[in-house]
């Protein structure tokens, strides 16, 4: 088995948990199996699956004026 290395913004990956969770899975989990499904030779609905993904993630970050992590580093100074 191979690891890979993948490089997402904050609310990406947040989103990913969330809908890893929902799925009861893990991150890892979720995007093996987009992976395996986009090289399962259909690529039609591989397409579908990632463009749904996609479109869940940004709604679940729509309407946010800063990351979560901006949000804890902003506690983090008011708290001093």
């Amino acid at each position: 088995m191979k690891n890979i290395t993948l490089t997402v913004d904050d609310e990406t990956y947040r989103a990913a948990r969330i809908r890893a969770a929902e799925e009861n899975t893990s991150v890892s989990g979720l995007v093996k199996r987009l992976l395996r499904e986009h090289s399962a030779g259909r690529p039609e609905l591989q397409m579908n699956s990632v463009l749904e993904l996609a479109a869940e993630l940004r709604a679940l970050t729509a309407g946010r004026s800063h990351t979560p992590a901006e949000t804890l580093q902003q506690e983090g100074r008011n708290d001093r």
